[in-house]
């Protein structure tokens, strides 16, 4: 019996870590050349009848008539296509009418070499097109008696009659449903892994099989389709939004953030720009792929991608806690899946919540320990004739501080030039700040004289500096000098010039430095 219960707890463990081991986000996609290559399946209509949808990723620059995928029979007026055109996106198709039928072209162009979901859904006899989870274009036909069944076959790529309206581009997660989804469920499922098991799913090609010339279904039917005119050359990394888990919102009110919480973390977008349409977030369960720039991919148990719809130039924050991250955990960013470089944004020296600000529509994140200890120049302190100054380490809840001098309090007070050390300990992590003290003239300049004769305020005196090393030269409010000296001897008194208000050139035979203003003579 022990045994027994042994193999299934092994096999229990196998199926989760093979499920963990499969969710890892988009992997590939496939690149057609818009010249003659595209993917046959069969003729099966796979139960769809009267209603239909079908999603897609694409990532495209053509501008020509192009079809993303098809069953679509113009002599037997049964069927559907995802077509584009000038850059714009359409559902049309024949549903036994005798009619043609067309969602309409999206007013939207898509054809910027940049990822974006479609959708085209047929139901109720309303022929509708979405992009990037937004209606785009709608057709209410109020034909009641839609029957979609054709005889054509199934393809990507392309229609199957011999034409010239191959697709040019990338193509990523196409779904097809025999059921017309709710703009919600579009949403919903946009930036995630489909439920394979799902009854109403009937093509569900995930484009991760590379390499080989098979395109594998994952949906219940598994009817896989074959490469036509293209190689295995043809697969690509993908770096299209997907994620194994995700959440959205769409709104022109963006007065809340938008939270995935996760076992593991908090990742959320904040003050967000209103004309932002919408954001999807979304978790992928394992490790990165591409892990260059990342100081270690162990320890890594999921990664963190978000979606934004709207223009390239608006803004937003995200805000990241990792639950138990301990410091020195850095916040690293890449572009999408595509991307084989992250770069650091943030870090947990001072808090355990980082915080990055963006416009970018696209964005990958992970978290990650960087080493024990790092090193940054804090500031650089200017000493004012050989006065004291604060040197002050950055705050940290719970530190402990070590100076290069030895000193352990969180300031020190030096007036010896040259280059200190702080380490700032806080949870085991350490930080080391390099802060550096040079000497320079910081002149006490009065902007106010009163040449009365009772000794107090009768010149225009400079403190802190020798006499003689400033050269001077004052103008009146007309920009005429009224008094110049190459070795100035704090002797000037306004003589001769009436009350009011003049400017100053200073300029220190030392180090050349110039200071300008502007004083007043009371009389």
């Amino acid at each position: 019996m022990k045994a027994k219960l042994l193999l299934l707890s092994l096999f229990l463990i196998y199926i989760v870590s093979l499920s963990r081991l499969q969710a890892q986000g988009p992997k590939g996609a496939l690149q057609f050349d818009g010249a003659d290559d595209y993917v046959f399946f069969d003729y099966n209509n796979r139960g769809i009848t009267s209603e239909v949808t079908v999603e897609a990723w694409v990532k495209t620059s053509a501008s020509k008539l192009q079809l993303i995928t098809a069953k679509y029979d113009r002599d037997g007026e049964r069927g559907y296509q995802l077509v584009m055109r000038d850059g714009k996106a359409a559902f049309s198709g024949r549903d036994g009418s005798g009619t043609y039928r067309i969602s309409g072209y999206s007013p939207r162009v898509i054809n910027d070499d940049n990822w974006h979901h479609l959708a085209g859904v047929c139901k109720n006899g309303t022929w509708s097109i979405y992009i990037d989870g937004i209606l785009e274009s709608q057709s209410v036909t109020g034909y009641t008696a839609v029957n979609l069944s054709s005889n054509a076959p199934f393809t990507v790529g392309n229609y199957y009659l011999v034409n010239s309206d191959y697709y040019q581009g990338q193509i990523d997660e196409l779904k097809i449903w025999k059921k017309g989804l709710t703009e919600d469920e579009i949403r919903s499922g946009m930036c995630q892994a489909a439920n394979k098991a799902n009854p109403d799913l009937v093509v569900y090609l995930k484009f991760d099989e590379g390499p080989g010339a098979t395109l594998t279904d994952h949906s219940s039917y598994g009817i896989n389709g074959t490469f036509r005119n293209m190689s295995s050359s043809a697969w690509v990394t993908s770096g299209a939004p997907i994620g194994d888990k995700s959440i959205y919102r769409y709104t022109n009110k963006w007065n809340n953030s938008l939270e995935l919480i996760t076992d593991f973390a908090n990742f959320s977008v904040s003050r967000a720009d209103n004309a932002i349409a919408g954001f999807h977030l979304y978790q992928i369960t394992a490790a990165p792929s591409q892990a260059a720039g990342l100081p270690s991919a162990v320890g890594i148990k999921e990664y963190y991608g978000l979606f934004k719809i709207g223009a390239p130039d608006k803004k937003y924050k995200i805000w990241f806690k990792q639950y138990d991250l301990p410091c020195g955990e850095k916040l690293y960013r890449r572009n999408n899946n595509a991307d084989t470089n992250w770069t650091a944004v943030a870090d947990t020296v001072n808090s355990p919540v980082m915080t990055y600000h963006s416009t970018a529509n696209y964005g990958e994140f992970a978290a990650a320990r960087s080493s024990n200890q790092s090193s940054d120049l804090l500031s650089e302190y200017v000493l004012c004739n050989g006065k004291a100054v604060m040197l002050k380490s950055p705050k940290a809840k719970n530190a402990t501080y070590l100076w290069s001098t030895g000193e352990t309090t969180a300031s020190i007070s030096t007036s010896t030039l040259g280059t200190y050390t702080v380490t700032v300990t806080t949870d085991g992590c350490s930080t080391v700040y390099t802060m550096v003290v040079t000497n320079s003239e910081c002149p006490t300049i009065p902007n106010v004289i009163t040449p009365n004769g009772d000794g107090k305020n009768d010149a225009f005196v400079l403190g802190d500096v020798e006499p003689f090393t400033f050269e001077l030269k004052i103008f009146n409010r007309w920009g005429k000098s009224i008094y110049q000296s190459e070795r100035y001897d704090n002797g000037w008194s306004a003589d001769g010039v009436p009350a009011g208000l003049y400017f100053y050139n200073l300029k220190s035979s030392r180090s050349q430095n110039m200071f300008k203003g502007w004083l007043e003579v009371i009389k």
